[in-house]
């Protein structure tokens, strides 16, 4: 339980490390600067869902049914 709610506040902030990157990226008077950063954020939330759902499964393992 102690390693889930670690992973858990590591995915929270890996998401919130997302919106100073943004401006950090976007910052400039460039229309290819936004493009820039727009694909950042949306490959990185890609990634995100993906790392997600990997610490969800560990978080939830499936369940074994029990034969006798």
């Amino acid at each position: 339980m102690f390693v889930s709610l670690d992973l858990f506040l590591f995915y929270v902030f890996w998401d919130a490390m997302l919106i100073p990157m943004y401006f950090l990226i976007g910052s400039g008077d460039t229309t290819t600067r936004v493009y820039a950063a727009v694909k950042f954020i949306l490959y990185t939330m890609a990634g995100s869902v993906l790392m997600l759902l990997a610490i969800l499964s560990l978080a939830y393992p499936p369940q074994r049914s029990r034969r006798r």
